[in-house]
């Protein structure tokens, strides 16, 4: 809704209501999911690119043929940080206790999509010689399996080519799948060692 309601403020001001009220929900929904346009989305102002590439990294729900993180993703670490704002150490929703692993896999998913969509981005960027912004939405776009592109891809080299399509076969396969099959039984549970608290933030 909140996507729904910035593309219809900032967006699509200068067309009809009811024209503003369907462009600006399809244009939040399209990028979690199917990747159909409407509109031409090189004319959309930076702020509105980049919400696109962070819907397009969220991703559709789990089970369904979306890509991206899934909402499922977002929706534990979300709590997670609710509980640690809490000062509570445990993570619930819904009458429910949400496991460590559980946690520990949603921030493995979503530290890998956004370094890996980053770290792509820069490298299209400084190889291409592209706006980042531009890069990085072709690489969420491929990781995320959505389809949206903003027109550039036709014109890149092979080589940035050959990463879109490693970054669409990464996103379509999974990240934690494609960990697992790399590193099987990496490194078993032997015991536990000794804390070490570490000061963050």
């Amino acid at each position: 809704l909140l996507p729904a309601l910035f593309y219809f403020f900032v967006e699509f001001r200068g067309r009809s209501f009811p024209e503003r009220i369907l462009a600006s929900f399809f244009t939040a929904v399209t990028p979690r999911t199917a990747g159909f346009n409407t509109v031409d989305f090189t004319k959309f102002s930076d702020s509105g690119l980049f919400l696109q590439i962070l819907l397009m990294l969220v991703g559709a729900a789990p089970g369904s043929t979306g890509g991206g993180m899934k909402i499922t993703t977002m929706s534990v670490l979300l709590l997670t940080s609710v509980a640690i704002f809490k000062n509570s150490l445990r993570t619930e929703a819904f009458g429910r206790t949400i496991p460590g692993d559980v946690i520990r896999n949603a921030t493995t998913i979503a530290f890998m999509y956004l370094s890996v969509c980053m770290l792509s981005g820069m490298f299209i960027s400084l190889y291409e010689k592209v706006p980042l912004l531009s890069a990085c939405y072709e690489t969420a776009s491929a990781i995320a399996t959505v389809g949206l592109t903003l027109g550039i891809t036709p014109s890149l080299r092979p080589v940035s080519h050959l990463l879109l399509i490693a970054l669409m076969y990464i996103g379509r396969v999974g990240g934690l799948c494609l960990i697992y099959a790399v590193f099987p039984n990496a490194n078993p549970d032997r015991g536990s060692l000794v804390e070490e608290k570490v000061n963050v933030g």
